[in-house]
């Protein structure tokens, strides 16, 4: 079943973030949503996670789905090590074997006996792309998956995710239409609304 959202509306004091939008996401689709800064991207995938309600406006088809996100922040448990982070999420089905194997495709090496806080950035970051995507849930939100990866490793994390992802609806906020054009997404571009105070300086 398709995530359908009609007629979104948000605005944040004198700032309209969405106004009327209204998009259909189907199965075994990866869509990337662009704008520039300020456009609204991020507060729609807190909507779709239920962490922020619209103002007006539906969204259907998330009810009774498993989600998994990548926020912009990794949101690791910096005192635990790599795959202490990933059995937090984890049924004991998947073993320190399994995770390691998903380590491994995304180029994650020299993570064992550190606590996440001594890690890089772009070690965190797939860290934070294996524990969403290890679930197998239905619906995948990512927000900047790729960010401060370098070129062969924004390769191996894009083909990681495209693998994962199969049969699933997934929804990605980037700036980079390179990195959307990797994924094979459909693009929907935000425009970001003039609040009142930009309108009274025209």
């Amino acid at each position: 079943m398709a995530v359908e959202i009609i007629d979104l509306k948000k605005k944040f004091e004198q700032q309209t973030v969405l106004e009327g939008f209204s998009a259909k996401f189907g199965d075994n689709s990866i869509t990337c949503i662009m704008g520039a800064s300020g456009a609204g991207k991020t507060t729609l995938l807190n909507i779709l996670l239920g962490l922020m309600d619209p103002d007006s406006g539906t969204v259907s088809g998330i009810s009774g789905k498993r989600l998994s996100a990548v926020f912009q922040e990794d949101r690791l448990c910096e005192g635990l090590d790599a795959i202490g982070n990933i059995k937090l999420v984890v049924d004991k089905k998947i073993t320190r074997k399994d995770i390691e194997e998903e380590f491994s495709k995304v180029g994650l090496e020299d993570y064992r006996g550190k606590p996440v806080s001594e890690l890089s950035g772009g070690m965190k970051r797939r860290i934070a792309l294996v524990r969403a995507l290890i679930t197998d849930p239905d619906i995948v939100i990512m927000d900047e998956p790729l960010k401060g990866l370098d070129a062969k490793l924004k390769h191996k994390a894009t083909e990681y995710i495209k693998e994962k992802v199969k049969n699933k609806i997934t929804i990605i906020v980037t700036h980079d239409k390179a990195e959307a054009e990797a994924f094979g997404a459909e693009i929907i571009m935000l425009k970001k609304k003039s609040s009142r105070a930009d309108e009274s300086a025209c």
